[in-house]
């Protein structure tokens, strides 16, 4: 099975496979009670710092997302725990519809939690395999992720403010210079932020013996035979990068796994 980190879980719910008492709340025979399927859901939160630019921003790019960053928020870490995407133009979609002031010519850049703390699930919205599933993903429920992103505010400020980009940086259109303390800038990502499409963890892999994890080591799906899961719900941790490659890694091992069976 590969359905990913929102199928997946809904897949194996409606075919009996999942917490005991939601599936009964739904009309589904239990075949086996997994508590861990559907649950923690993992993504990476973003939220955008925008500048209005004072020259001609670029008028073509085969990528408009061409700069990443990383970074520590603080010391000791053993992998980056903030990264940015840089964009050449204005990322306006959740912040044009609350109000904040928009241009054609404009750049941002995007805070990004790497290893977010806050956890989600994905649940039956009713036993009909056509109806979408519930996604609650519980973004910034964690304090952790709160500060990591309040971090990632005011280092984009620092940044933009040095030169070369000061020489492009006109007026901050969102959030805006007057939001400068805790709660206001987290009043704006409340409000505005953003999910990269990054979801992963709802179907995770463990050991034998742990209870809340749907899948062995071997990606088989624990209390029945012959299914395995190959996606990023099969993640315990999400990567602290993009996960496309770390995927497509799980489904090459998944079939050398099924070649050795």
């Amino acid at each position: 099975m590969a359905c990913g980190a929102i199928d997946s879980p809904k897949l194996l719910m409606l075919s009996g496979i999942g917490p005991a008492g939601h599936l009964r709340e739904c009309g589904v025979e239990v075949r086996v009670d997994s508590p861990g399927v559907g649950s923690n859901l993992q993504d990476h939160p973003e939220g955008v710092i925008m500048w209005e630019a004072k020259q001609p921003m670029v008028s073509s790019s085969t990528q408009w997302w061409e700069i990443g960053i990383f970074t520590h928020t603080e010391p000791g870490l053993d992998r980056p725990d903030l990264m940015f995407h840089y964009g050449s133009v204005p990322f306006d979609l959740n912040t044009y519809r609350r109000g904040y002031p928009t241009t054609d010519n404009a750049f941002c850049l995007t805070p990004n939690v790497t290893r977010a703390r806050s956890t989600g699930t994905v649940r039956l919205r009713t036993r009909d395999y056509r109806d979408k599933p519930k996604v609650d993903p519980r973004y910034f429920t964690h304090e952790h992720d709160i500060r990591v992103m309040m971090y990632g505010l005011r280092l984009a400020r620092e940044i933009v403010a040095q030169a070369p980009m000061a020489d492009w940086a006109g007026a901050e259109l969102a959030p805006g210079p007057q939001a400068t303390t805790d709660d206001e800038l987290f009043a704006y990502i409340r409000d505005t932020h953003n999910t990269v499409y990054h979801p992963a963890g709802t179907v995770r892999m463990g050991a034998v013996d742990d209870a809340g994890s749907p899948l062995d080591p071997q990606l088989r799906v624990k209390g029945v035979t012959g299914l395995r899961v190959a996606d990023a719900s099969v993640m315990p941790l999400l990567t602290t990068v993009n996960p496309c490659i770390t995927t497509m890694m799980i489904g090459e091992k998944c079939a050398d796994l099924i070649r050795t069976s």
